[in-house]
């Protein structure tokens, strides 16, 4: 996988994702990364692409839900927009478990999730900007 940074978005992997979003137009793509994730055994170590698809699913739907992370594509922006979806309550659960899913046994597949995660270690900063919204408690220490 190449990148280019260390964002969610700044990587080959999320940038064929966001291709494949454009083109397909579908709620099921956009949750199948974040589904694949959920499913995987606690034991089971994702592969690197699978984590950085999942990530991208869920800053997708949190800029859905009005928290874009900076560094959005432009093509998100236009899925969004075009497709006129909010996501729903069980896609941000979706998003939720997946960027919580305990990583199991540590490889060299785990690194790109690590490096994803914010200080308070579990979810990307704009899916713990939804939850703040929703008055879930979250804490940044």
């Amino acid at each position: 996988m190449g990148a280019w940074g260390e964002a969610v978005f700044e990587n080959d992997v999320a940038e064929d994702w966001v291709d494949h979003l454009a083109s397909s137009g579908t709620v099921h793509f956009l949750t199948r990364p974040l589904r694949t994730v959920i499913k995987a055994g606690p034991a089971e170590v994702l592969e690197a692409d699978q984590c950085a698809e999942a990530l991208a699913a869920a800053e997708t739907l949190a800029a859905g839900m009005g928290f874009p992370c900076g560094g959005l594509p432009d093509a998100v922006t236009s899925w969004l927009s075009e497709k006129q979806f909010t996501p729903g309550p069980k896609h941000i659960d979706l998003a939720q478990q997946a960027v919580e899913r305990p990583l199991g046994p540590l490889g060299h597949h785990g690194e790109v999730r690590l490096q994803r995660r914010d200080k308070a270690g579990a979810v990307p900063l704009c899916v713990r900007r939804h939850q703040q919204v929703d008055s879930i408690p979250v804490s940044y220490t």
